[in-house]
């Protein structure tokens, strides 16, 4: 039996993402191919990429190429964008891809360091309402985690997301923790509201936490602990009971949700 699915001990709960304005998930369907050039990432010349694949992807679902080739991948699809709103910015994440390196509409947006592994970018510059074709060159295996991308308001969970747990539970009652950061992209300091929610698999709020932090500026720590759930509701394969978990966050009166 399981209190947080994924854990060791573990509340069955869903995976939550950093709060922003909205999140784009750039998975799924693109097209790859092997060894080409920059003038790929150009709009106009589609005839480069044939392939189609998904990503995030194992190596082995598309291609019997050696793991250590170090051969170079391009990938490359469209996608729709929201209109970036003034004090909002976009930020690209590419995950577990190496080195990666990323055009949008045909520009060089960023370039992972080396030895990298994910790149984050602000590609608030290079976005345009609707449709935008984007580029990803990275090397075998390609693409193993993720790309999406974040539209964020000033004041902010971190991209990262926010991190649950059960600090010290060995079976019963149990307390939930939460642990994450706010980051204020503003030069205004924020007083900020954040709200935590357990609900079980019937609807029953289990467990309730509030805290209220000033973030300064830059990044401001957060960790928030619910009040002990004397019967917590347990997951196994034979019974997969989830709870739900929400986060939300009120800044200067104005809420978003996790």
């Amino acid at each position: 039996m399981s209190l947080l699915r994924g854990a060791a001990s573990l509340l069955a709960l869903p995976a939550l993402a950093g709060a922003a304005s909205a999140v784009v998930s750039l998975d799924g369907a693109w097209l790859y191919a092997y060894d080409l050039g920059a003038e790929a990432a150009s709009p106009g010349s589609e005839d480069f990429l044939l392939e189609p694949v998904s990503i995030p992807h194992n190596l082995r679902d598309f291609s019997g190429e050696p793991v250590g080739s170090g051969r170079t991948l391009w990938f490359r699809r469209s996608f729709q964008a929201p209109e970036i709103q003034p004090r909002k910015r976009a930020v690209l994440r590419v995950l577990n891809a190496p080195e990666p390196e990323v055009w949008i509409n045909g520009r060089l947006v960023a370039a992972g360091a080396k030895d990298s592994f994910f790149l984050d970018a602000d590609v608030s510059a290079f976005l345009r309402p609707g449709e935008n074709l984007i580029a990803l060159r990275t090397r075998v295996p390609g693409v193993q985690g993720g790309v999406w991308l974040h539209i964020l308001d000033p004041v902010h969970f971190e991209t990262d997301g926010v991190q649950l747990d059960t600090p010290g539970w060995q079976g019963g009652a149990t307390a939930l923790r939460l642990r994450t950061a706010i980051e204020n992209d503003s030069t205004v300091p924020a007083e900020c509201e954040i709200g935590l929610r357990v609900t079980g698999p019937g609807g029953r709020v289990l467990a309730e936490a509030l805290s209220t932090v000033s973030a300064l500026g830059g990044r401001t720590e957060v960790e928030l602990l619910t009040p002990r759930i004397e019967d917590p509701p347990l997951w196994s394969p034979a019974s997969p009971r989830l709870s739900t978990v929400s986060v939300t966050l009120r800044v200067d009166g104005t809420e978003s949700e996790a």
